[in-house]
Order: structure tokens, then C-alpha cells, then sequence
């Protein structure tokens, strides 16, 4: 299993000849197996650190390693997974056939056997099977974001990468998939980060939460979060559960 080691990591954007720091001096850990929530202000940076992560950006200073490797060496041996914000499906393709495209894709755009049995059990977790053969103008938004998030997960990552994996969702749809998103992290055992608004969600999901400040982004706290597991949806009712979502918001509160 994968560790990630951000060091000193700093970004800025270039924009009409001046420079627009996002990120200042990232330094932290995530380890094997772990699931890592970053949490902050709107527009602090927290997906711009996603995408250095997945090697989409490179950072202006510092170094980001997997055991070693730098993003890109995953991302070309397909051992990181990366969840966007939005589902991006291809319309012309059915539920089954999205799940499996990064196996085509490495396949030369020919199926296999094993790709059809990766994606029949993904469905079966994500709870989809009788939807296998729909179009993603016949899902609902919460079918969308779990057949994206099967995508995500068909070639086995040793990495995932999650951009808000619930957003624009309704709070019923949001908690069902609250519970099917841990549920599929812990089956998948998977070096996983996940940015989020929500605190509810980061606390329910995380092993470990780090709260960003306002931009340029720097590390003003991090929680260790000694999670149950399995996860139960009745978790978000006890005093634990609220006692961290009341610990984040403090947080959050004071440095915006």
C-alpha cells in the first residue's frame, strides 16, 4: 500500500503578469490505507492541491511523493484513481460501459473479461446491477456520482483522489452515499484523499482531517479521527460524531 509524503509544497498561479499564491509551505502525511479529508474555506485552495496530487498541476515549489514517485509515475501506471466534481460520463455509453473505459483505454479500446467482472462486482456494490444497461440521461444525480466513483475504482488504485464526490447532491441522496462511498473505501483499501465542504462527511469518512486556512492555504490543524469501523450510518447520530463536527466548525469559524 501507497504513502504520501507532501513536502513544502507551495503554488501559485500567474495571472496578469502577477503572481497568485493558492499554496504556502504544505508539509503532512497520509499513510497506507488511510483516508484523509482537507477541509477549509471556499476557494482556499483545496482542489488545487488535488491536482497536484494527481500530478494535473505542478507545484511552484516543494515535492509530492508516493513511496517515492512523483504523481505522474502512478497516474502512467494507472495506480491513482480521481473522482472530479463533476460525474463527466459519456452520454453515448451505458452505465457498465462508463465503469469500464480506463480498462479499454489501457486495452486499446477493447474490453475483457476481467474488465466485465471488475464492473459487474462494482455494481453490485455501488448497487446499480439493474441499471447496467441505462444512459446517464436516465440516472438520477446520486446513480451518476456512484457509477463515477465505480469508474474511479475498476483498475484497483493504490491512490484515490476525491473533488467533492457529493456535491450538488440532496441531503437524503447525500447520506445514503455517505455510508456507500465508506463502505467502498474500506473494501478497496486504498490510500485515499478527499476534499469536501462538508464537515459531516469528512468526519464520517476520516481517519485523520486537516484543516486548511484561507489562501494562500497553510495547515492551522489537524484531527485524528479514531473512526468505528465497519461505519454505520447511525455513527452521524452520537456524541463523538458531534463533538468533531463541533471541534471543525470552531475551527473553520476562526479563520474565516
Amino acid at each position: 500500500m501507497t504513502r504520501i509524503i507532501v513536502d513544502n509544497v507551495s503554488h501559485s498561479f500567474e495571472f496578469r503578469k502577477q503572481s497568485l499564491p493558492v499554496l504556502h509551505n504544505l508539509s503532512f502525511e497520509v499513510l497506507p490505507m488511510e483516508v484523509v479529508s482537507i477541509l477549509g474555506p471556499s476557494g482556499c485552495g483545496k482542489s488545487t492541491l488535488l491536482r497536484c496530487l494527481a500530478g494535473l498541476l505542478s507545484p511552484t515549489e516543494g515535492t509530492i511523493r508516493f513511496d517515492g514517485k512523483p504523481p505522474e509515475v502512478l497516474r502512467r501506471e494507472k495506480k491513482l484513481g480521481f473522482g472530479f466534481q463533476e460525474p463527466s460520463l459519456m452520454d453515448w455509453r451505458t452505465v457498465e460501459e462508463n465503469i469500464s473505459l480506463p480498462v479499454e483505454l489501457g486495452n486499446d479500446g477493447v474490453p475483457s473479461a476481467d474488465s466485465s467482472h471488475q464492473a459487474d462486482e462494482l455494481l453490485d456494490i455501488i448497487q446499480m446491477k439493474k441499471y447496467r444497461h441505462h444512459y446517464p440521461s436516465q440516472l438520477s444525480g446520486g446513480m451518476k456520482h456512484r457509477t463515477a466513483l465505480a469508474r474511479a475504482l475498476i483498475l484497483k488504485p493504490q491512490v484515490l483522489l476525491l473533488d467533492e464526490p457529493l456535491a450538488g447532491l440532496d441531503l437524503l441522496t447525500r447520506k445514503a452515499l455517505m455510508l456507500q462511498i465508506s463502505m467502498l473505501l474500506e473494501r478497496q483499501q486504498c490510500t485515499t484523499v478527499v476534499v469536501t465542504h462538508s464537515i459531516e462527511e469528512a468526519v464520517f469518512w476520516s481517519d485523520r482531517i486537516i484543516l486548511f486556512t484561507d489562501r494562500p492555504a497553510t495547515i492551522t490543524e489537524t484531527i485524528i479521527h479514531n473512526k468505528p469501523k465497519p461505519q454505520r450510518l447511525d455513527y452521524t447520530e452520537t456524541a463523538e460524531f458531534h463533538k468533531l463536527v463541533d471541534e471543525c466548525s470552531k475551527v473553520l469559524l476562526r479563520i474565516t
